[in-house]
């Protein structure tokens, strides 16, 4: 059976799809996809874990309930494609071409996205925490109810992307670009916007306890109107927001001012930040060699764990 055959009968039904495992064969049949681009009405499925997909022409391809965990997409062209259920945790797609793609329910957690172009694309309940977006290209992408915790969007461009109703949890968005981005309802809670620029951008109901955006540039006080924060919200000189009752979600109440005083985070304020710390490092030790910096992360997980014994002993029992 030639390649081309191969590849023919597999993708059109004649060969089971729910065990696929990524043969010599299909791979061969996708290098030829760089000058002769895959049929827009292909679905694939079942498994490709640890696969080298990168510098393929994959347009419009339908990649639904798909496990491609751990696999390289850099540098491929997903643009339009339909990424529903699938598995790609830990899979790189770093300068990748995902224009106007649609993913619901994919698990993206600890995906790299580095440099990739994600114009008009559409994810939503989704799980991407700790994903990667450095110097990704978010223009006017639609990203709705997704879990982003941890995820990293430093020097994105995003301007007039629709962030809504999402959870941004101890996310970074340092030195990019939001201009007219919305956060409505998001939960922005301990999310890092330094340098950010956040001319236009709505916060509408959303929530910025602990969030740092002291520095950020072009956010004016009537942008923070229908927010909240908390006594650990950090804001440029002369802004304000609401308080955030306890316990409750995009409810604002009564106003905190900043003051050029930081506050001393509460007791399981730094319990939080500590165990948040700790997992990041565990993340970055997983994929390190070992040499000078893995021993410098290993010691400085000593110290904060040493930390976290510490504020647990002195805990109110």
């Amino acid at each position: 059976m030639t390649h081309s055959t191969f590849f023919s009968l597999l993708f059109f039904g004649a060969l089971p799809l729910s065990t696929l495992v990524w043969s010599t064969s299909i791979n061969n049949a996708y290098a030829q996809t760089k000058t002769s681009p895959i049929s827009a009405h292909i679905n694939i499925s079942g498994n490709c874990v640890n696969c080298n997909l990168s510098n393929r022409s994959m347009a419009k391809l339908s990649l639904q309930g798909a496990n491609f965990s751990h696999s390289n997409f850099s540098h491929t062209n997903l643009s339009g494609g339909n990424l529903q259920l699938s598995n790609f945790t830990h899979a790189s797609f770093h300068k990748a071409y995902l224009m106007s793609i649609k993913a619901n329910k994919v698990n993206l957690s600890h995906a790299s996205l580095r440099g990739a172009t994600l114009n008009n694309a559409h994810i939503s309940r989704s799980n991407i925490r700790h994903a990667d977006f450095t110097r990704a290209d978010l223009t006017d992408a639609q990203f709705s109810q997704n879990q982003l915790a941890h995820a990293n969007f430093n020097n994105c461009e995003a301007s007039n992307a629709n962030f809504s109703e999402n959870n941004f949890q101890h996310a970074r968005f340092n030195a990019s670009q939001l201009e007219n981005a919305n956060f409505t309802r998001a939960n922005l809670d301990h999310t890092m916007f330094k340098n950010a620029i956040l001319n236009k951008a709505m916060f509408h109901y959303a929530t910025l306890r602990g969030a740092n955006l002291y520095n950020a540039i072009g956010l004016t006080q009537e942008q923070l109107t229908h927010a909240c924060g908390d006594e650990d919200t950090q804001l440029p000189l002369a802004l304000t927001i609401n308080t955030c009752p306890p316990n409750k979600l995009n409810t604002p109440t009564t106003t905190h001012k900043h003051t050029d005083t930081p506050t001393r985070p509460s007791k399981p304020h730094i319990k939080a930040s500590i165990t948040s710390t700790l997992q990041d490092i565990n993340v970055i030790l997983n994929d390190m060699p070992p040499g000078p910096h893995y021993d410098r992360l290993l010691n400085a997980r000593r110290k904060l764990r040493s930390l976290q014994n510490q504020e647990s002993a002195n805990a109110p029992r």
